[in-house]
């Protein structure tokens, strides 16, 4: 994370997602160990699954915003924008195709 922490825009912005995404995996963890109290656990108490479900959406939300911000990164608008300028068309698979390789 420290490592693409920089001045220019783009180097705060992945800087940003990284650390995100640190807090997404801390979010997962949280919601295993909330699994773990209610399955494995004597009481039948609810709270544990209540936990963890709030915690996966948690995580799966800032999972979603680090998506998102590395796809601002790796998926520019200003090559949408220089596609139309150039009356060249976006082929219907170039978008989908930065999508994923921003989730690899």
């Amino acid at each position: 994370s420290v490592a693409s922490c920089g001045d220019e825009d783009e180097s705060k912005v992945l800087c940003a997602g990284d650390a995100v995404g640190i807090v997404a995996s801390f979010a997962y963890v949280a919601s295993f160990l909330s699994a773990v109290a209610g399955n494995c656990g004597t009481l039948d108490d609810s709270r544990p699954f209540c936990s963890e479900t709030i915690t996966a959406l948690m995580a799966a939300v800032m999972e979603a915003t680090e998506a998102a911000l590395m796809f601002s990164v790796d998926c520019p608008a200003a090559e949408i924008a220089d596609a139309a300028d150039d009356g060249r068309r976006l082929e219907a698979m170039d978008m989908p195709w930065c999508l994923i390789n921003v989730m690899l």
